[in-house]
């Protein structure tokens, strides 16, 4: 079977520069290397670092696009058309994938879309033979511009979780196309890692964490829609001897920049020693990195499409401080989290929730935490997509 996947021009794949999707195409492209099912194609923007790793991926071609100066010209003009018209017309990069595949179309049996659903406006005017959108947050919702439109453009719309799922399915009430793919994370990475392990040791001498400390671990962008200010003036205003918060990650994918915000967030860290700035660590050393906190904290305060800090936390065996945000309340209990209102006072939650978890923090069961991880492997990943794969292909037959 010939599966074409159309990545967005945000990041490169494979995964050089980071991105949640992107890792995730990669675990799914990695589990096809050893089973050998589909022969994938994938169209990405042009980055060197990404094209010196595609050598990994034998069941996979690549179509790369350039976003050079005369790209970036021509998606200006395509913008300022938008606009003007005030409906969707092909940005330049989908322009270019079109130009790619548009002779070829007959060869691919089914093209997902990954995360753009404007996307399908253009290419369902090729005549694909199944076109799916794979939703990985909640941007096709009863606001979005087209919304109608978009949603029948596609066979079949994805969706990482029932949050997202049912505001796709609000926009006409119709749930006969919107199947639901949730997330996955190579869970076995997480579970075969020991506390002992010398890498682990190393990352609390470079951090300087003791065995009397207690550390709470925020992991993910520095961005205020993550509650992240929320978080560190909660910690500042807890003063519990001994208690550390690692914030691991940058502004953006990858080492990100020094925005404004994350200038907001050192001054605001300035004076307080058992705060520590990571910076961005690469998603293969995540494992351990995990294994050094004692609980993880997510205090989102925008809707999350699914959240897979939380998963990681505890596929690591720890307990979380989680917001009542979007999917997040599919991916945990009473006995795994603590789960606070983000439409209340988050900072004066969030410091509640630290002290009380600091209070309850050995009644927490790891394997319990890991056996709720274990629902969302990529080998439970690959399945559900085979399985969806498999009906929609089915009926072309």
């Amino acid at each position: 079977m010939n599966i074409l996947i159309i990545n967005s021009s945000t990041l490169p794949f494979p995964p050089a520069k980071g991105g949640a999707v992107e890792y995730l195409i990669d675990m799914f492209l990695k589990e096809n290397e050893k089973r050998k099912q589909y022969n994938v194609t994938i169209c990405t923007i042009l980055d060197k670092e990404s094209k010196d790793m595609e050598k990994e991926y034998n069941m996979c071609k690549f179509i790369h696009i350039n976003k050079n100066f005369i790209f970036h010209l021509k998606n200006i003009f395509k913008v300022a058309k938008r606009k003007l018209e005030k409906r969707y017309c092909a940005n330049e990069y989908l322009s270019e994938v079109i130009k790619n595949i548009k002779n070829n179309i007959e060869n691919y049996d089914l093209i997902i879309v990954e995360n753009v659903p404007q996307f399908g406006l253009e290419l369902r005017k090729l005549n694909p033979k199944k076109l799916v959108l794979h939703m990985h947050n909640d941007n096709l919702n009863k606001q979005t511009e087209q919304a109608n439109e978009i949603k029948k453009a596609y066979d079949e719309i994805w969706c990482l979780s029932n949050y997202v799922m049912n505001k796709v399915i609000e926009i006409d009430n119709d749930n006969s196309n919107v199947k639901l793919l949730y997330n996955g994370i190579d869970v076995k990475k997480y579970l075969s890692i020991s506390s002992e392990e010398n890498t682990i040791s190393d990352y609390k001498k470079r951090y300087k964490i003791s065995n009397d400390d207690i550390v709470v671990m925020y992991s993910g962008r520095l961005v205020e829609e993550k509650g992240i200010l929320q978080l560190l003036k909660a910690f500042n205003n807890c003063k519990i001897k001994n208690l550390k918060l690692i914030i691991v990650g940058s502004s953006s994918y990858g080492k990100g920049k020094n925005t404004k915000f994350v200038k907001k967030l050192n001054d605001l860290a300035n004076n307080n020693e058992d705060i520590i700035f990571t910076g961005y660590i690469n998603y293969e050393d995540m494992p351990y990195i995990y294994k050094i906190c004692d609980f993880g904290i997510v205090p989102s305060i925008c809707e999350e499409g699914f959240a897979l800090t939380v998963v990681e936390f505890l596929a690591s065996g720890k307990p979380v401080i989680v917001t009542n945000s979007g999917a997040i309340p599919e991916l945990v209990d009473s006995n795994s989290a603590i789960m606070i209102k983000k439409e209340k006072n988050v900072e004066r939650e969030l410091e509640e929730a630290i002290k009380e978890m600091l209070s309850k923090l050995k009644s927490y069961d790891s394997e319990y935490n890991k056996n709720i991880a274990k629902k969302y492997s990529i080998e439970k990943y690959c399945k559900r997509f085979e399985e969806l794969v498999g009906v929609i292909i089915d009926e072309n037959k």
